[in-house]
C-alpha cells in the first residue's frame, strides 16, 4: 500500500502497486477530508484507513471527525466500522467530537486495535479495541498512541 500526499496533508491517495514498483492501481482517492493510516488485512485482500468525514481542512492538517474505514481492494464493501446501526443493542459507534485513528486488524481478523482522541487538540489519546463490524468499542489504555499488535 502506498499513500501519496499532495501539496497539502488532504490531498492524499492509496495506491497497491507490484514490489518493483509496476502496476500502480488507486485504491482510494479524490474524497474530501484528510485520509490517512492505510492498513492491510492479514488475507491482503481488505483495508482500513481513517478519513474525516466531514471533510473539514486547515493548514495545521487537523481533523474533526476522523471515522475508520474498511474495504475491499477492489473499491467494494465499504463500511464506517465509527457508525455502529441503531437498535443493534451493543456498546459501538465513535463518541461525538472525537477521531477514530491508526486502526490496525487483530492477527485472527477478528477485531481492530485504534486510537481514539478528543479533537480538541489538548486531550490525550487512548487505545481502544472492537468488533471488526464495529460494535463492541473497548477502552484499553489511556493516555497511549499509535497501537499495533503483538
Amino acid at each position: 500500500m502506498v499513500q501519496t500526499v499532495g501539496a497539502n496533508i488532504y490531498d492524499s491517495e492509496f495506491y497497491t502497486m507490484n514490489a518493483d514498483g509496476t502496476g500502480l492501481t488507486q485504491v482510494v482517492g479524490n474524497l474530501a477530508g484528510r485520509m490517512d493510516s492505510p492498513s492491510f488485512s492479514i488475507d491482503g485482500r481488505t483495508i482500513l484507513y481513517t478519513r474525516d468525514v466531514d471533510g473539514y481542512e486547515n493548514a495545521s492538517g487537523r481533523q474533526l471527525n476522523a471515522h475508520i474505514l474498511m474495504q475491499r481492494l477492489d473499491g467494494t464493501g465499504l463500511v464506517d466500522l465509527s457508525v455502529v446501526p441503531s437498535g443493534s443493542g451493543t456498546n459501538g459507534g465513535k463518541p461525538a467530537g472525537t477521531n477514530d485513528l491508526f486502526p490496525r486488524f487483530s492477527p485472527d481478523g477478528a477485531k481492530i486495535i485504534f486510537v481514539n482522541v478528543n479533537n480538541d487538540n489538548q486531550s490525550a489519546p487512548e487505545v481502544w479495541v472492537m468488533d471488526i463490524d464495529g460494535r463492541n468499542r473497548t477502552r484499553l489504555f489511556q493516555n497511549a498512541n499509535l497501537p499495533d499488535w503483538k
